[in-house]
């Protein structure tokens, strides 16, 4: 119980304020948000006709992309907050950069031989169409499914381990070349004329299972350990799987390892 002087002590500020002069009570500052329109010279991200209101996103704004626009990353370095979402397409026509990208229910499109860096995270499925070789160096997280499609290579360079969705590579080719580039994902499913190339052995999370459809192929240019393999949709039995034990599914000079091995 409280007297009724020591009652009026106990304020909002007084309690929870601290010592470096923070206003709990306070009003949080507006943030600026920006619609994507398409009404400028070309389909530019750094175009402030592009934008409502007509300015170029800065850091700490967020920008929205909604439906089925193509906003087109032309180079550059894209400050503020990007989302992408319900059919909404980023095509990636020359080195660029994005400091943070939402997307989902949309796709990023690199028809070119270019690179992606920054932050992506899903917020639903993701479709990633490459013509040439896409280097995404973006770090990946979300946990929802990405598919691969188009004929060229997309490159994972990042360090995706809080990545824990699914893989569909649909079509032509994917390359994890470094240390979690796949991430930990739920599954890989690699379907007919796609193939998987591993670049390095600590490039996909050795409690994933992976599945090979008829036609797809795994390129090992190192030695994986994993739990589990499907081929055709048949469970294999542990042991050692290389070019030459599989040589109609398997290529390259590494060698896989399925089951648990003693270390």
């Amino acid at each position: 119980a409280l007297t009724d002087e020591e009652a009026p002590k106990y304020t909002l500020q007084s309690v929870v304020s601290g010592s470096d002069g923070w206003d709990p009570s306070a009003t949080a500052p507006v943030t600026a948000t920006f619609k994507w329109t398409g009404a400028g010279a070309g389909s530019g991200w750094l175009l402030p006709g592009n934008w409502d209101p007509q300015a170029v996103p800065d850091s700490s704004q967020a920008a929205y992309v909604d439906g089925g626009f193509t906003i087109t990353a032309d180079g550059g370095r894209f400050p503020a907050d990007l989302t992408l979402t319900n059919g909404a397409t980023l095509a990636v026509s020359a080195p660029s950069e994005v400091v943070y990208l939402a997307i989902g229910g949309a796709s990023i499109l690199a028809a070119a031989n270019v690179r992606l860096d920054g932050r992506i995270r899903t917020k639903d499925s993701l479709s990633i169409s490459v013509g040439d070789t896409f280097a995404l160096n973006a770090t990946l997280t979300g946990v929802h499914r990405i598919e691969k499609t188009g004929a060229g290579t997309l490159r994972l360079n990042g360090d995706n381990s809080n990545f824990s969705g699914f893989w569909a590579i649909v079509f032509g080719s994917v390359a994890a070349a470094k240390t979690n580039s796949l991430g930990r994902p739920r599954t890989v499913i690699v379907d007919t004329l796609a193939t998987l190339i591993i670049e390095t052995s600590d490039a996909m999370f050795a409690e994933t299972p992976l599945s090979l459809q008829p036609g797809g192929r795994l390129q090992l240019q190192a030695d994986v350990v994993l739990r589990e393999l499907y081929l055709g949709g048949s469970l294999q039995v542990p042991g050692v799987y290389s070019a030459a034990t599989h040589p109609n599914w398997i290529s390259g000079s590494g060698t896989l390892t399925i089951g648990r091995p003693g270390k």
